[in-house]
């Protein structure tokens, strides 16, 4: 895919920040901003390819007991989890 030239508005402060981190990383503000969206892009497409992946559920937890515990605060522990 070829570049595009496009043009954004933001701040004067997140633009004097950007140039700032790029200078750091030594590359242009354009070359920085563009690997930010297209690392962001990445991310937000990764969290979709998980759908084979079971859902979390506590339908199959069993909780245990803790050492000393009454019958009425097991209870009340249980029921956080209801």
């Amino acid at each position: 895919m070829g570049a595009h030239a496009a043009t954004i508005a933001i701040s004067g402060d997140t633009y004097a920040a950007a140039e700032r981190i790029a200078s750091l990383d030594h590359v242009t503000v354009d070359v920085l901003i563009e690997s930010l969206v297209k690392r962001h892009a990445e991310y937000i497409d990764s969290l979709n390819n998980f759908p084979e992946m079971p859902k979390f559920s506590l339908d199959e937890y069993e909780m245990q007991r803790d050492q000393g515990e009454t019958e009425e605060e097991y209870q009340t522990r249980l029921d956080l989890f209801r």
